[in-house]
């Protein structure tokens, strides 16, 4: 009976182990989903957009100060053409890691626009640079930035497109990200509510199956040791092993009593028997 218990024991103990390890899937996966989403839109959305700033700022900023300094006078040609064209190498750089990462067709489509506009500014600029450097300086900087500035807004406009896209295209990231941790949270959710029903299923069927009959028996022995023979009918019509244990005790106790009344007879007749023949 021993081995049947453990077995009953230890397929309780597999079943819980299966659903907890069935938690543990679940709860992993979802949140591993989520995380990965998180990650396309750092990768595919937020570092993107970081390339697209730094060529906005190396025109925006870089060309144009270098052009107001060029035209006050406060640095020589050769410097001012040195530091522009270092600028327009760094937005290079960021426009070639920009395309290599992943793009809409439409971000593809601005993307062509962008290199387009890019490739006339950068010889607009230039050739302005060389203009400004003919001169006799310092001059008025404002019509000369005024003008460069009208030379790099086609490109910043093209710029702000592709980040207003990339932005739009993050946050639709972003929610499916969301939905995909509600949906694990609930999952999990669930999965956790199952779990706790199936424990507590087969911790009652235990108690019922196990526990209580063990507890009687237990009773059982202690009242069989004081001499008590009557057993419980509901112990004797229990299921399983210690149905089988109380009926097996019950008949003992049958035989046991039978044979204690056997006994007696014997010692009555024996006794009459004497009477009869004094």
């Amino acid at each position: 009976m021993s081995n049947v218990i453990g077995r009953r024991l230890r397929r309780y103990f597999a079943s819980v182990l299966v659903l907890i390890l069935t938690l543990s899937v679940i709860s992993v996966g979802g949140f591993s989903l989520t995380l990965r989403s998180l990650s396309t839109v750092v990768a595919d959305r937020v570092l993107p957009m970081s390339e697209l700033k730094s060529v906005s700022d190396a025109y925006v900023i870089d060309v144009t100060d270098n052009v107001r300094k060029l035209a006050s006078g406060y640095i020589s040609a050769n410097d001012a053409t040195a530091n522009i064209r270092a600028a327009i190498d760094r937005a290079d750089r960021s426009v070639l890691a920009f395309v290599g990462t992943w793009l809409t067709e439409d971000e593809q489509v601005l993307t062509t626009n962008l290199l387009e506009r890019l490739g006339s500014t950068k010889t607009s600029v230039l050739e302005q640079i060389s203009a400004l450097a003919r001169q006799r300086l310092p001059v008025d900087a404002g019509p000369v930035v005024a003008q460069v500035s009208l030379d790099i807004e086609p490109v910043v406009r093209v710029i702000g497109d592709l980040i207003q896209l990339q932005v739009d295209v993050a946050q639709a990231e972003l929610e499916f990200s969301r939905q995909v941790g509600i949906a694990a949270i609930v999952a999990v959710v669930a999965a956790s509510i199952a779990c706790l029903v199936v424990v507590v299923y087969l911790l009652l069927r235990t108690q019922r199956t196990v526990a209580s009959p063990l507890e009687q028996i237990t009773e059982l022995m202690g009242r069989l040791t004081k001499g008590e023979v009557e057993i419980d009918d509901a112990l004797s019509r229990a299921e399983g092993e210690f149905g089988d244990l109380a009926r097996a005790f019950d008949a003992f106790q049958r035989l046991a009593r039978e044979k204690q009344l056997r006994q007696k007879n014997y010692e009555l007749h024996m006794e009459l028997d004497a009477l009869i023949k004094e």
